[in-house]
């Protein structure tokens, strides 16, 4: 992290970014008209319940999620990357990120597409049959204590 500062309750950091990761990246473009993506800040950091559309940009090619395009019961958008785990890897040493996704939950079912790191192809579209795993930090679907 270079530096940072406070932009409402969102923080906005400035981020050193590889020349790789340039090319793979989310976007949320919120109600209010501002484009926040993971160059500017953190995913949790992202106001969850303000996203009319999720981007994901993976090298040239673009995947769209609108709000306005999902049934009655969406609750929000989930993002995520999946890393490949190594039986006898280093400690201390990051798994390699194999895949991104985007999607979002109802509240009992994740509905996601999955788009390959390196190339940018989506190699499936994924329904659980689970409770969501991949919430926000933000999520309704949290339990608060009192």
């Amino acid at each position: 992290m270079l530096g940072s500062k406070e932009t409402g309750k969102l923080i906005a950091r400035s981020l050193k970014i590889h020349k790789d990761d340039q090319k793979r990246y989310w976007v949320a473009h919120l109600i209010d008209g501002r484009q926040l993506n993971e160059h500017q800040c953190r995913w949790v950091d992202v106001p969850i319940h303000q996203i009319k559309m999720l981007e994901l940009s993976m090298m040239g090619k673009k995947y769209l999620m609108e709000r306005r395009n999902m049934p009655p019961t969406f609750v929000e958008f989930v993002q995520f990357k999946t890393a490949e785990r190594k039986l006898h890897g280093t400690p201390g040493v990051p798994d390699k990120t194999v895949s991104r996704s985007i999607g979002w939950h109802d509240g009992t079912t994740e509905y996601y597409i999955k788009v390959d790191e390196r190339t940018g192809k989506r190699i499936g579209d994924v329904q659980t049959n689970s409770p969501p795993r991949h919430l926000h930090p933000q999520s309704k679907m949290l339990v608060r204590s009192a």
